[in-house]
């Protein structure tokens, strides 16, 4: 573990629950936290935001990944970042030593704090076989447990937003998190597209769903312990274990 003034922490997830643990004071602590608002004027009213990243193996992406944040109009010392590293084999956490320096250490549009955290979970998937229907339930339970993970350890008393931004996205616009912002509802989820060889894009992420009448009227006669994937071609549901 290594952390410095800067506003740069590194930590495996087991050695920050000790350093939580052991730093904790014997005194009782008290947060009003009644002042915290979320609202569509974020930027102008100096709200804070929290950006999570969940990685594995993602040096390749992080280039473009760092270039589209930094691009972001949002005021820099207004941002957190805070990475969770999992099972990986490559260089991805000293890119981001690399890259969290740079970003601390700057003249000026220094960023808030960027946290670095590794939670391995032993859990090995070819990438070939990310998208496989059969090892959803599964590989999405792990994705599941890395956020819970990232989540519990970085969100702050000072946080009035939180952003899940995945590492391989190629563009979106500077204003994102204004945009996001204006719709002023807790939760928001954009589409993410993907462009095809003839310039029109096409709805990739499979997520993202609108419930029906009929689909909450099919959920009330399933078995508690089916996960249901929507967007799915093959079958909406699969057994549990």
């Amino acid at each position: 573990m290594s952390s410095c003034g800067s506003g740069r922490t590194i930590r495996t997830f087991n050695e920050a629950v000790a350093f939580s643990s052991s730093s904790s004071s014997s005194r009782a602590s008290y947060i009003d936290l009644n002042g915290l608002q979320a609202t569509p004027n974020a930027k102008d009213d100096g709200e804070h935001v929290l950006i999570l990243t969940p990685l594995k193996n993602a040096s390749p992406y992080l280039p473009r990944y760092f270039e589209l944040i930094d691009r972001m109009s949002y005021p820099k010392h207004l941002v957190s970042i805070a990475f969770l590293v999992s099972d990986t084999t490559d260089d991805t956490v000293e890119l981001l030593r690399r890259q969290a320096d740079e970003y601390l250490n700057r003249a000026e549009d220094r960023y808030h704090h960027i946290a670095i955290y590794e939670k391995d979970f032993n859990f090995e998937l070819p990438e070939d076989k990310r998208h496989t229907f059969e090892l959803q339930p599964l590989r999405r339970s792990y994705m599941a447990r890395s956020r819970n993970y990232l989540l519990t350890a970085a969100l702050r008393d000072e946080h009035a937003w939180v952003l899940w931004l995945d590492v391989d996205l190629v563009e979106y616009p500077s204003t994102i998190l204004e945009d996001l912002m204006s719709v002023d509802v807790d939760v928001v989820v954009p589409n993410c597209l993907r462009e095809t060889e003839d310039g029109s894009f096409w709805g990739y992420d499979k997520n993202n769903w609108q419930e029906t009448e009929s689909s909450l009227s099919m959920q009330k006669d399933l078995d508690p312990e089916y996960v249901l994937l929507e967007g799915k071609e093959k079958v909406c549901r699969i057994k549990g274990k």
